[in-house]
């Protein structure tokens, strides 16, 4: 409770400044929301912004990525299974006429990359969910190369030699967490950088490999130990 008072007042206080340098904000438009993995949450005292109380929503789109209440990305994965089965069914329709250079080409473009949005984020998808990723890009490899819809996965990886989606989520999360350590991320994700074991205790190294290792991130649950941080600097 004393939590919902103290944000009430930040609340009051955002609005005031929003009165003093002429900034509208929509109330009915704003949302909160209760991230926990608990069945039953409490009823806490409402939120209000200008007298307008704020509706608690269990799945909100943020910066292109829908956020749900138990974290685990189901309605994202639905949005992106949606949009993504659309664009290949176009992509098909289209195939007869277009070279498979071309159709290669609009699949890395308008296709995957509608996959790869924000996979840093979600990278803690359960393996079902993972796995039906893949599934829709195996479809995208069929329409592609024209292949058989019965050609084993091998075969058709070896065939265009792309990576798995799997594969290219560690990718990415590796190289940004080389950005971030490494002080050539955006300046606002140096609260994320890790400490190295050589900055600790600089004396007493092992092995000159340990010069650039960070120390392992103890969690208490698995859904953070599966989130970006921990599951990277574990690897």
């Amino acid at each position: 409770a004393e939590t919902f008072v103290s944000m009430n007042w930040d609340l009051a206080k955002i609005w005031d400044w929003g009165k003093q340098w002429q900034t509208t904000f929509s109330a009915p438009k704003t949302k909160h929301m209760i991230f926990s993995l608990n069945t039953r949450i409490p009823n806490y005292p409402p939120l209000l912004f200008n007298g307008t109380e704020i509706e608690r929503v269990e799945n909100h789109k943020h910066l292109g990525l829908i956020l749900d209440i138990k974290l685990n990305w189901k309605k994202h994965m639905e949005q992106i299974s949606k949009r993504v089965s659309q664009r290949i069914g176009s992509l098909r329709s289209i195939r007869p006429f277009i070279s498979r250079n071309t159709a290669e080409n609009i699949y890395f473009t308008m296709i995957r990359s509608v996959i790869e949005y924000g996979d840093i984020a979600y990278d803690n998808i359960s393996k079902e969910q993972s796995n039906e990723l893949e599934k829709l890009q195996r479809s995208a490899i069929i329409v592609c190369t024209r292949a058989y819809r019965h050609t084993s996965q091998e075969k058709l990886q070896i065939e265009t030699g792309w990576l798995s989606l799997l594969n290219r989520r560690k990718n990415h999360r590796l190289t940004l967490f080389f950005k971030i350590q490494n002080d050539i991320a955006p300046k606002h994700l140096d609260i994320m950088k890790l400490p190295k074991l050589s900055d600790q205790n600089p004396h007493n190294l092992h092995n000159r490999t340990q010069e650039h290792n960070v120390e392992e991130s103890r969690t208490r649950i698995v859904t953070y130990f599966n989130s970006f941080l921990p599951k990277t600097s574990n690897e």
